[in-house]
């Protein structure tokens, strides 16, 4: 596992195990802020209280930058976060990572365990699932892509993601894969683009109906 900058000028990892950067390279921040923050504070708009389940949580951005872009638009909201992460490595990497996000302290915080809004569950997502909780308002779904991580793209999984899901939640990813979003219409969600952020293909939203 190693540091590698972004045109953003933000950092991301690069995994030799799945042979996969953690985030585009042409922005790690910006990718977390306009894939996952923004649909999901468009999608919670007039609620009080939020749960979040981020799969595969890795460095933790796309909590962070829901955490402040929620705040920042509704000063008042109260955020619940679970993320669930493989990796005690990468966590390890949070606590030194220089990310720009205001929440990013908290993100470390959770890691030590001293952050009661955010749990952290270590371990293979298709058994913590079993641990998350819920029902969730949003699911930030960030795992390696489906070439290098079929498991976690698989119907099976979807489904135990969307009967954690409150009616009407929202799910986002980057991944507009064409198996991923059939495995993810089987499990009972709808599913449509996401947003364009420097590449040709939308990522993907989908919603418990």
């Amino acid at each position: 596992m190693r540091n590698i900058l972004t045109k953003d000028g933000s950092f991301t990892l690069y995994s030799e195990e799945h042979s996969e950067y953690y985030h585009s390279l042409t922005g790690a921040e910006e990718e977390a802020r306009e894939k996952y923050a923004q649909p999901g504070v468009a999608a919670i708009r007039g609620k009080d209280r939020v749960r979040v389940l981020d799969v595969c949580f890795g460095l933790g951005y796309n909590t962070a930058a829901f955490l402040d872009m929620a705040e920042d638009e509704m000063s008042r909201i109260r955020v619940e976060a679970v993320g669930l992460e493989n990796d005690p490595a990468v966590l390890r990497e949070i606590l030194t990572t220089p990310a720009r996000f205001r929440s990013y302290p908290r993100i470390r915080a959770a890691v030590r365990g001293e952050e009661p809004s955010i749990r952290i569950i270590l371990g293979d997502a298709r058994q913590t699932i079993l641990q998350a909780g819920g029902p969730f308002d949003l699911v930030f779904f960030d795992p390696f892509s489906p070439k290098r991580q079929p498991e976690l793209w698989s119907e099976a999984f979807f489904r135990e993601i969307a009967v954690r899901m409150a009616p009407g939640a929202l799910l986002a990813t980057y991944s507009c894969a064409k198996a991923a979003r059939e495995h993810m219409g089987a499990a009972g969600l709808s599913v449509a683009d996401g947003p364009v952020v420097k590449r040709w293909a939308p990522g993907t939203i989908a919603r418990k109906v």
